[in-house]
């Protein structure tokens, strides 16, 4: 958030974030003011609802999505790409997928996040211009 908000507000020098991940570095570049304040937005609306009512923001499987999208593959790839990062490969050692879970297992008992259909609405507002900025760092 620190990071938005110092892109939405200029400054004398670009400005860019490395967050490493277990199994990779990235690197998300300067973004413009606009770009900036609409990311903060999402952000802002999502936790406004959040206090609501469970978002269906799952970690693996919505990044999964927008990735996804942001490659172009179809709408049943998409699908597709959430389902595998949902269930997770405990076997790989990093990446246990959201059903496993405790938290998404409370604030989804007895339904089915990716069939919210705000779901795909989410993935792509908050991940896709999110990876339109992002590198490989």
């Amino acid at each position: 958030m620190l990071s938005l908000m110092r892109h939405q507000h200029g400054g004398q020098w670009p400005m860019s974030t490395v967050w490493m991940a277990r199994d990779k570095r990235q690197r998300l570049t300067a973004l413009d003011a606009d770009a900036a304040t609409a990311a903060g937005a999402v952000l802002l609306d999502g936790f406004r609802q959040g206090l609501s009512q469970p978002l269906p923001m799952l970690l693996e499987a919505s990044h999964a999505f927008a990735e996804a999208v942001h490659k172009g593959k179809s709408e049943t790839a998409q699908r597709q790409a959430a389902a595998s990062d949902f269930a997770g490969n405990e076997g790989d050692g990093w990446h246990s997928g959201d059903a496993h879970d405790a938290d998404v297992h409370l604030c989804w008992r007895g339904r089915e996040a990716l069939a919210d259909p705000a779901f795909a609405s989410w993935a792509r507002r908050l991940w896709v211009p999110i990876l339109q900025h992002t590198s490989k760092a």
